[in-house]
């Protein structure tokens, strides 16, 4: 999965950083593309030497094996992190983002509603780039946060989906009654029984 990650960008996105449409298929792009490949195939072979070290050792050992998924995501999330530093320097600058949008209530794949927005380029010209979000917004390109913006639910950069604005207090009522709830239950019954 991490090696398809690059493919699965908007037009106008590379390593979640706004790029004129070509630069994907540039030389500079390739480079860096040829080096993600790299690095993540070398941090994937030596995961696995790990985990089959664990599983042929002592049957403690081979119980932890489902911890190297931590490990695997930290390192993957360093490499995309390292490579993505590569691709700042050709970002492409825009003046006005060309974008159509589409925000307000509406309802979410699953029927629930909320603030969604979805961002589309208004045409494939030179003024629509990327996603039409401001890279400044995205920190590390992963984390949406925009205070300006009122919705909750905004669409990914790379992959599908949405991702939440974590500017916005909702967002954070959200996440902590989704995480929360179930603690509180797991809490109560742990006490109870």
């Amino acid at each position: 999965m991490p090696l398809a990650l690059p493919r699965w960008s908007k037009p106008g996105l590379y390593f979640a950083v706004t790029v004129a449409e070509d630069f994907p298929e540039s030389a500079p792009a390739r480079a860096i593309l040829s080096l993600y490949r790299r690095w993540t195939v070398g941090a994937t072979a030596a995961i696995l030497a790990v985990g089959v070290l664990a599983l042929s050792g002592p049957d403690e050992l081979a119980a932890w094996t489902h911890v190297l998924l931590l490990p695997q995501l930290a390192v993957f999330t360093w490499i995309y992190l390292r490579v993505r530093r590569r691709v700042l320097p050709h970002a492409a600058s825009r003046s006005e983002p060309e974008v159509r949008i589409s925000e307000g209530p509406g309802r979410l794949p699953g029927g629930w509603p909320g603030q969604v927005r979805r961002l589309q380029p208004a045409s494939t010209g030179a003024g629509a780039l990327g996603d039409g979000t401001d890279d400044r917004h995205w920190k590390a390109g992963l984390v949406y946060y925009d205070p300006d913006d009122p919705t909750i639910f905004i669409e990914k950069r790379f992959g599908i989906g949405y991702t939440m604005n974590m500017a916005r207090p909702a967002t954070w009522w959200l996440l902590g009654t989704v995480v929360g709830l179930p603690l509180l239950v797991a809490l109560l019954l742990g006490l109870l029984g």
